[in-house]
Parts: C-alpha cells; structure tokens; sequence
C-alpha cells in the first residue's frame, strides 16, 4: 500500500498533500512495526545506520544556513527518503510477493501508457520539441516511472515471459518519445543485466570491470542508430571529442555546473568543507547564466558539494560504499545460496532491484539532483536496506549451511 501511495503521489505530484500523506503513512508504518515488536534490526545494519545518522547531520547543518520553506521541503525529502532505508531493513513480509505485486501494477500502468501514447493528450511541447508525457507533468518523471517499473516487471520470476517481453517492447519505445535521453541510458541497463540472469551475481566485482567499458560502447552504437533514424522530434547527441560537453547535447546544465563549480572554488574554507546551504545551488546561478534553464544543480553529486561540502558528499559515498560492500559480501557466496530453486526465487529479484536500482539512481544524478527526489530514491533505498534485513540475512545464512552440511555428508 505504501508504495502505490508513493506512485500517486508522483503521479499528483502538484498536489502536496498526498505526498505529505504518503511520508506521513510510512513513519506511521514503521512506528507500528516498532510497537509490535517486528522491527527486528540485526547487527549488519548498525554501521549504515550511524552512516546515514552523521549524513542527517550535516543536512541539518545545512539546513540552518538558511531555514526557509524551501530548504525545510529539501531536508524532509532527502531525511524521509532514507527512512524507507530502515523500512527496507526492518521489512518483515515475503518480498517476493510485494515485488509480484508490485509488477503487476507496473505492467497495467505500461501497458496504459502505451495506450495514452496514441492521444494527443499524453504529449507536451517544449520549445520546439514534443515529448511524450503520459501520465506525468514531466517528462523525465514519466521516462523514470517505466524504467523503474520495467525493472520489476522483469525481476518477478511470476510475470509471464510474454508480459514481460510486452513490456519491454511498450517501455523501450515510451522512453524513447519521451525524449529523457539519459534514461535510454537506465533502461538499456534495466534490460542488459535481466538478459544476463542469474549468471551476472557470479563473480560480478570481476564482471563489472568488463561490462562497464561493453556497455559503453553498446549505449554509444545504440545512440547513433537512434540518432540516425530520429525524427525532428527528437533531441539529438552529438558525438565527438570536441562537443560532447556543450549546451545541446546537456541542454544548458554545462553552463549551471560550471557556474556553480566557480563558486564552489572561490568560496571559504568552511563553506567548501560543510556547504553553503540546501537551496545554495538555485542562488548561486541567479543572474549568472545565458540560458533560461532551471537554476537547480541539475547534478546530483554537485548539488550535494554545494549544498553539504566536502564532508557532505564524501559522507554519502561512504554511505553509498557501505551498501556496495554488503552487496559484494552477499553476491561472494551467490553460486552457492541459489543452488536451489526456493532460495533463487527470493534472493535474486532482490539482489537484480537493488543493483538496477543503484544504477539508475547513480546515473540520474548525472543530469539531475536525484537526492532530493523520492521518485528515485525510494527503491533504491529500499532495497538497499533491505541487504540488511535480519530476516533476510538469517534465510541466506541458514541456505548456506544447510547446502555446505549437504555436501559435507556427501563428501562423506
């Protein structure tokens, strides 16, 4: 229920009170967990928790440089979305069947899309440029909502293979008039590594090293074809050492990122370690640019070092390191816990959604600050907390030692 409050409210995202509603709903949830002596919290979880403490911190330290309204939203935004962390933690329900529910929701709501995608009523015109909306005002939030529900589509061993198949086809072909270029990006990923399977968690710290540089080149070639093949509706990328970096491919955000990088290094040393306040990033650029564009940082990670400093966004990466470090310790042992069909079934959707997940929120924050935006933040790190879940932890432990005593007998 919590997570279809989340879909509306991102849907109705002008109207305010659902999304206070949603936030309210879940500490009411997590309260009650609490209450009922549910919220069980294992030793694993500790560390990011007092991670995610000292990051809270320093938001606030920020957030007393200028406490307005509007930092006040910022720092609810960000705080509330890792509250989610510790419901993902202290989650205590088969998470098979919320992804399963989950996906079937997500299919309906592609396969409606697709349907709106035939009226003139799902496009906007921006400028020059019409893009297809849907649902949503935005149309990058419409371009997220089908990557992220895409993903669960595809990570529920209960979604029929035609529906997922459908839903491939219908999503790949929304994003792209949607003209969110960067999520043609997140959902070649979404799709690359559910091709992959199960085979992509074996020795994956090995595999990365590979599969980086492949994608890369995969996303490159697949950008030119649609280059190639593109309407005058769709915005172009211009590939080349001399222009990637320029006001049309990154539709004037170069121009905020290197205003704000100037200011960034003109400042003092406090501001430069602890932040120049939550909102610093819209004030800085006023009267400061050429372009019309929003004065937002439109960067995840340079809104966090001129919001928070160094010391902000290097507690973030620790954050972000710590949840890495947990999922390369699961995937380590991942040959051996999946050996059988009942453990794959609930181990590897979960592993898939939190690693594809990971990647569209490390990659969203590229072209926008996806911090302060719950629509991405909250898989994410749902799933991230729940690689700490006691109940998790303790079914993967159990699996192994229940599969090495069998081999152990056998070896007999």
């Amino acid at each position: 229920m919590i997570f279809i409050l989340r879909f509306l409210s991102d849907i109705f995202w002008n109207i305010k009170p659902i999304n206070i509603l949603t936030n309210f709903a879940l500490l009411v949830l997590i309260v009650v967990l609490t209450i009922q002596n549910r919220a069980k919290i294992g030793k694993y979880v500790l560390t990011p928790l007092f991670a995610i403490g000292f990051f809270s911190l320093i938001l606030l330290l920020s957030f007393y440089r200028n406490p307005t309204s509007e930092t006040g939203i910022i720092l609810f935004k960000i705080i509330l979305s890792f509250v989610i962390f510790y419901y993902g933690a202290i989650y205590d329900k088969n998470p098979s069947k919320l992804i399963f529910t989950i996906a079937k929701v997500s299919c309906a709501f592609i396969v409606f899309n697709m349907i709106l995608s035939f009226t003139p009523y799902a496009y906007q015109r921006w400028g020059t440029i019409t893009t297809f909306s849907g649902l949503y005002y935005f149309k990058t939030d419409m371009a997220l909502a089908l990557v992220v529900f895409l993903a669960f589509v595809l990570a529920s061993d209960q979604m029929n293979i035609w529906l997922k198949i459908m839903s491939i086809v219908f999503a790949a072909y929304l994003v792209y008039l949607t003209n969110a270029r960067i999520h043609i990006l997140t959902i070649f990923i979404v799709i690359g590594c559910w091709l992959y399977g199960e085979r992509l968690f074996i020795n994956i710290k090995r595999k990365i090293l590979y599969l980086v540089p492949i994608g890369i080149v995969g996303f490159i070639s697949l950008v030119i074809i649609l280059n190639s093949i593109g309407d005058d509706n769709i915005l172009k990328i211009e590939i080349s050492t001399g222009n990637v970096y320029n006001d049309a491919n990154l539709q004037g955000r170069n121009q905020i990122w290197n205003v704000l990088i100037s200011k960034y290094q003109a400042a003092t040393t406090y501001d430069q370690l602890f932040g120049m306040g939550l909102n610093a990033d819209a004030t800085l650029t006023v009267g400061n640019l050429e372009t019309n564009a929003s004065h937002n940082a439109h960067n995840g990670y340079i809104f966090l070092l001129i919001a928070t400093g160094f010391v902000g966004l290097s507690s973030f990466f620790v954050i972000l390191w710590l949840f890495a470090k947990r999922f390369f310790l699961i995937t380590d042992n991942y040959s051996t816990i999946i050996k059988e069909r009942t453990t794959r079934i609930v181990v590897h959707p979960v592993l898939y959604l939190f690693f594809v997940n990971t990647l569209i929120f490390l990659v969203a924050s590229l072209t926008n600050s996806a911090i302060m935006f719950q629509q991405q933040t909250w898989f994410f790190l749902f799933f991230a907390g729940y690689l700490f879940n006691f109940r998790f932890n303790s079914y993967l432990s159990k699996r192994k030692n229940e599969i090495t005593h069998k081999r152990d007998l056998v070896n007999i």
